[in-house]
């Protein structure tokens, strides 16, 4: 095995659930039909443009804003609401979570590299033990809102890159060089995030926890870990 190589996994989808924003999505849905096109738009897009490139931004604001766009009478109570079922649809995955701490009590240097706001990211984080076990290391998550881009800007991987670089110096005394980009192996659910590593120079794999076992992940991390 290889311990001079890296491995680099998205959040949603991968290590933990993506935004489903259910019981908001009904409540529109229910009270406000003709604005559920509009709500989709606002959720999926605009507030989720800011929100995820934002730390200052958080998700009661997200849904204070939300509701004045959509422009339906609103009050706290259903403000909370909001917040707290969209955090019980966050959680994180067990099985692909075990593959990253295995490979960190291997010394396999890991990371993350997600698109989120901080509030839901953290909630994620806080609330699984197998989470912080296998990434212990608050430095080597970067999270969107951290670095004010986002995937598949190439800007996120140059700051994810020059995270690791700093990280890797700094810790295990490894000072990375350009060519040692091709030591990375970024996992994710999304082509496009796929194609864009690959155009800043990692390896890439493909992998959706909610489709595909997880068996799936460990062969491959496996194979580049031993080629």
């Amino acid at each position: 095995m290889n311990s001079n190589k890296f491995v680099v996994f998205d959040c949603g989808g991968v290590v933990g659930s993506d935004m489903k924003y259910s019981f908001v999505k009904n409540h529109v849905a229910t009270h406000y039909p003709e604005k559920s096109a509009q709500a989709e738009l606002l959720l999926n897009k605009q507030l989720w443009s800011r929100i995820r490139v934002d730390a200052t931004y958080t998700d009661r604001q997200y849904f204070e804003d939300f509701v004045k766009q959509l422009d339906i009478p609103s009050d706290q109570q259903l403000i909370e609401q909001f917040m707290l079922h969209t955090k019980q649809e966050l959680y994180a995955f067990k099985p692909p979570l075990q593959v990253a701490f295995d490979l960190h009590h291997r010394s396999i240097s890991t990371y993350i590299l997600s698109n989120h706001g901080k509030d839901w990211f953290n909630y994620i984080y806080d609330s699984e033990a197998l989470f912080k076990a296998a990434f212990p290391d608050k430095e080597k998550l970067v999270v969107s809102y951290q670095v004010g881009y986002y995937k598949p800007q190439q800007e996120i991987f140059q700051s994810c890159w020059d995270i690791m670089c700093k990280y890797e110096s700094t810790h295990n005394n490894k000072a990375l060089q350009l060519s040692d980009k091709s030591k990375v192996l970024f996992i994710d659910d999304k082509i496009d995030n796929i194609n864009a590593a690959k155009t800043f120079g990692w390896q890439a794999y493909q992998f959706n926890f909610n489709i595909e076992p997880v068996e799936k992940l460990s062969i491959a991390i496996e194979h580049f870990l031993a080629n």
